[in-house]
C-alpha cells in the first residue's frame, strides 16, 4: 500500500466516523429508509 492510498483510507474512516454524510451527502435521506431505520447499525 502507498503512502497516498493510506492518507486517503484514514481520510475516508475519519469521514465515515464523523458522520459526514448527514452533512454532504444522502446521509439523512439513508437515515429516513424503513429497513435502515429498523437496522441501526446500518447508520
Amino acid at each position: 500500500m502507498t503512502a497516498a492510498a493510506l492518507v486517503y483510507a484514514l481520510a475516508l474512516i475519519a469521514l465515515a466516523a464523523t458522520g459526514a454524510g448527514a452533512a454532504w451527502g444522502p446521509g439523512r435521506l439513508w437515515a429516513r429508509l424503513p429497513f435502515v431505520s429498523r437496522n441501526r447499525r446500518l447508520l
